[in-house]
C-alpha cells in the first residue's frame, strides 16, 4: 500500500518587484498555491525563482491591495492529498487559490477519473468559502506520455468547468530542465507569467 505524502506546512513568500506601499500593520492579500512539484519549486534554483512568488510578484502594482503567496507544495502527490491541502488552505482566507494537479497521475500512467472526485472536494471547499479558484494542469513534457497528459487534462477541464472554477491548461513548450519532467528556471519564470495573467481578472473581480 502505497504511504500517502505527508503534508507540509504551507510557506508564505513575499510577492518581489512593485508592491504598493500601505500603512503600517497593513495585512497583506494572500494567494494559496497547493500542488505536487511545480508548486514545490522543484527544478527553480530557489524559493523566489519558483512559479507562485514569481507569479504573486507579476501581479504586484496590477491589482488593488499587497499581495503574499502562501505555498503548499507536495512532491509526488496528487488526487486526495492536494485537495485536502487545498481545503486546508482556506482557513488563511486566501483572495485566490490555485491548485496544480494531476502531472503524477500522468506520469505513472493512473485512472484520470480518479482526480475527479479529490478536485471536486477541493472546488466545493472553495465555493462555500467563496475562494475563485484557478485549476492549473499538468506540464507537458518529454517523461509524461501524451495520450496520458490529455486523458488527464480533459477529467480536470470538465471537473473546473463543472464548479465554474478558471481553467489553465499549460501550454506545450515551457522549458523543462534536464530530467525531462520538472520545469527549470524559464520554465517556471514563463508558468508564472501564464499564471499571472490567469489570476489578474479574477483578482480584480474580487477587490482586497
Amino acid at each position: 500500500m502505497r504511504r500517502r505524502p505527508l503534508l507540509l506546512a504551507p510557506l508564505l513568500l513575499a510577492a518581489p518587484g512593485r508592491a504598493r506601499a500601505f500603512a503600517p500593520g497593513f495585512p497583506p492579500d494572500l494567494v494559496a498555491f497547493v500542488g505536487s512539484s511545480t508548486t514545490a519549486g522543484v527544478g527553480a534554483s530557489c524559493h523566489a525563482c519558483a512559479y507562485p512568488a514569481l507569479a504573486v510578484g507579476f501581479l504586484a502594482g496590477r491589482v488593488p491591495g499587497r499581495l503574499k503567496a502562501v505555498v503548499s507544495g507536495h512532491p509526488g502527490a496528487d488526487g486526495d492529498p492536494i485537495a485536502e491541502a487545498a481545503v486546508a488552505m482556506l482557513d488563511l482566507r486566501p483572495r485566490a487559490l490555485v491548485p496544480q494537479i494531476g502531472a503524477n497521475t500522468a506520469l505513472r500512467g493512473e485512472d484520470p477519473e480518479s482526480l475527479s472526485a479529490p478536485l471536486q472536494t477541493a472546488l466545493a471547499g472553495c465555493e462555500a468559502r467563496r475562494v475563485p479558484v484557478l485549476v492549473l494542469g499538468p506540464q507537458h513534457a518529454p517523461a509524461i506520455r501524451s495520450e496520458r497528459h490529455a486523458a488527464v487534462e480533459r477529467v480536470l477541464e470538465a471537473g473546473a468547468r463543472r464548479r465554474c472554477a478558471r481553467w489553465l491548461a499549460r501550454r506545450p513548450g515551457l522549458p523543462v530542465g534536464p530530467d525531462g519532467l520538472h520545469h527549470d528556471d524559464a520554465g517556471h519564470d514563463a508558468l508564472a507569467r501564464l499564471v499571472a495573467d490567469a489570476l489578474l481578472p479574477m483578482l480584480l473581480e474580487r477587490p482586497a
